[in-house]
């Protein structure tokens, strides 16, 4: 990625669809594990992990609130910047690198095809100062829709260098229900390693 051209490219597309699915399943492992009578004892650290991704998309922001789109979070952005793959075989790997591991497990982190370590690079996030690449900016859309975007880009100048900035979407709409039935369609895209689009339209989706 060393022009602007990189959104044009075929490697962008599929990059991301990727990324789009993994924060879809990031949201549905939410879901599932969070203050859900599905779980049980055995689940304690997914327990504990899911509960930290409701931190992680809702820090209790004045403006993050049913109906509306707020900007994500700092914290977020730390969990799409880290770098499991790196660390993989670390006994005490740091919280957000621990995060993605128990969501996604070793084996699928280490699949190039399957999984992006980090999820967006450090162009994608902006974090390189002083270049003219595009980049991303996020929100959160909880106003009910299962389906995010990626917003046409626009111009903006810092640092005396032009850049294009994509706003992208993330829709985080009410959890449908935690019966049995529900649970297993949750589980059932957090394991699925093949598809780069949810079957069920219950599972929300930025594409």
């Amino acid at each position: 990625m060393e022009s602007q051209d990189w959104r044009e490219s075929e490697d962008f597309f599929k990059r991301f669809l990727l990324q789009g699915k993994i924060i879809s399943q990031l949201i549905t492992f939410w879901w599932r594990y969070d203050e859900n009578p599905g779980t049980k004892e055995i689940d304690q650290k997914k327990i504990e992990t899911a509960k930290l991704l409701k931190k992680l998309f809702f820090p209790g922001f004045p403006d993050a609130s049913p109906g509306r789109i707020s900007f994500a979070s700092p914290s977020l952005i730390e969990l799409f910047k880290a770098d499991p793959r790196s660390h993989i075989n670390e006994e005490n790997p740091e919280e957000y690198v621990d995060i993605l591991i128990t969501i996604f497990g070793r084996d699928r982190i280490c699949n190039e095809k399957t999984y992006l370590s980090p999820i967006f690079n450090s162009t994608e996030l902006g974090l390189e100062n002083g270049n003219n690449l595009a980049r991303y900016e996020f929100k959160i859309d909880t106003s009910g829709t299962k389906f995010g975007k990626l917003t046409d880009p626009e111009i903006v100048i810092e640092e005396e260098n032009s850049l294009l900035k994509y706003i992208y979407i993330i829709p985080i709409p009410d959890r449908p229900g935690t019966s049995d039935n529900f649970n297993n369609i949750y589980q059932q895209w957090i394991s699925n390693e093949n598809d780069l689009y949810p079957s069920n339209q219950l599972i929300p989706f930025t594409t």
